[in-house]
């Protein structure tokens, strides 16, 4: 090894060695500093992908004024994370081996934001192997049901001269179809039902969500909200007593906008759906002065006087709705082609 050495010393191999080793530590320092500054904002994370395998690459990329880190397996991206700490571009894995980080810990980013189907969503993240391929997973997303996630969104308004159409982007999926199968055997047929196209007067989705907030800890009476020949709230659910609410959820039931298609390979030809495009919320009625559906006219003026000449639990509701910032408003539809469920919150309008 000495005599090596000397030999490389003596052609000036040796120094441009050394100041390559030098050059390449220097880079290393470089991209690693530059991750840090990246995600200044989430410490935690940047913390944690310090601890990545040698086996995982970080990248610093710059896109306008803005940064990403990306991370790489050879020549492969896994995902791309902006200084937001938000993940996106990430490919996607379903199943295998969690990749363990240099510590011999699990590599799993809990309560990561990360980009689903063009919405920023929360949940866990975990690196995977399968087999030669590594990517990225996500833990249990809509497995499990918190709505308290969906009630932290930011409101949007319908879209249109109306003001009654939702595309499906504004929308963020609160459960999955697994969620709704576990729900029960009824559940899993009426949700088997919803994807065939056979729920037309939105009865089963309605069911399904109620199911999924009185699993969440509210209290859901049916046709609480209702009157006449199924009109007003499709759901209402609350916390605390009807004489004196913590909080009132209004819950319009629609459904998504999804072309048919056929299964070719299935035998029966069992009809599918294409992904969703959006909805459309019922508009307001300019010969009878009926408001936009989902208003604040709607909720707070229409339905509302229907409630104060109701039953006795609908006086109550009415009552309490008029504290308004007790009242939140959300959609929710059912996509066909997953059988996932997904909410979208309403502003005031």
């Amino acid at each position: 090894m000495v005599g090596e050495l000397s030999a490389l010393a003596k052609t000036g191999k040796l120094a441009k060695t050394v100041s390559l080793t030098k050059n390449i530590s220097k880079l290393s320092k470089v991209v690693s500093s530059g991750a840090i500054k990246i995600l200044k904002k989430s410490p935690k994370l940047a913390g944690l992908l310090k601890k990545l395998p040698k086996t995982i690459v970080t990248e610093v990329q710059k896109i306008g004024f803005k940064s990403y880190l990306i991370l790489k397996v050879k020549t492969t991206t896994l995902a791309k994370i902006s200084d937001e700490a938000v993940f996106s571009e990430m490919k996607l894995l379903q199943e295998g081996a969690i990749v363990k980080y240099t510590d011999g810990s699990d590599i799993v980013f809990t309560n990561a934001k990360y980009i689903d189907n063009g919405v920023e969503q929360t949940g866990t993240l975990s690196i995977v192997k399968n087999g030669d391929e590594v990517g990225v997973k996500v833990v249990n997303a809509g497995i499990n049901f918190n709505f308290s996630t969906i009630k932290n969104l930011t409101g949007i308004i319908p879209t249109g001269k109306r003001l009654t159409n939702i595309n499906f982007s504004q929308f963020t999926k609160g459960f999955d179809a697994s969620f709704i199968n576990n729900l029960g055997a009824k559940y899993a047929d009426d949700l088997l039902k919803v994807k065939q196209g056979l729920d037309k007067g939105g009865n089963l989705t309605e069911g399904i969500v109620s199911q999924a907030l009185r699993n969440d800890g509210y209290t859901v009476i049916d046709d609480l909200g209702k009157y006449g020949s199924n009109n007003g709230f499709d759901v209402v659910a609350f916390k605390g007593t009807l004489d004196n609410p913590s909080e009132i959820v209004i819950v319009e039931a629609k459904q998504f906008k999804q072309r048919k298609v056929a299964e070719f390979d299935n035998i029966s030809n069992t009809p599918g759906y294409d992904p969703p495009s959006g909805l459309t919320l019922n508009p307001n009625n300019q010969n009878t002065g009926l408001p936009t559906q989902m208003s604040d006219d709607w909720v707070f003026e229409h339905v509302f006087e229907k409630l104060i000449d109701g039953t006795n639990n609908q006086f109550k509701l009415a009552t309490a709705m008029t504290d308004r910032s007790k009242v939140s408003k959300f959609v929710f539809a059912i996509d066909k082609s997953t059988g996932n469920g997904y909410f979208t919150k309403l502003s005031s309008f």
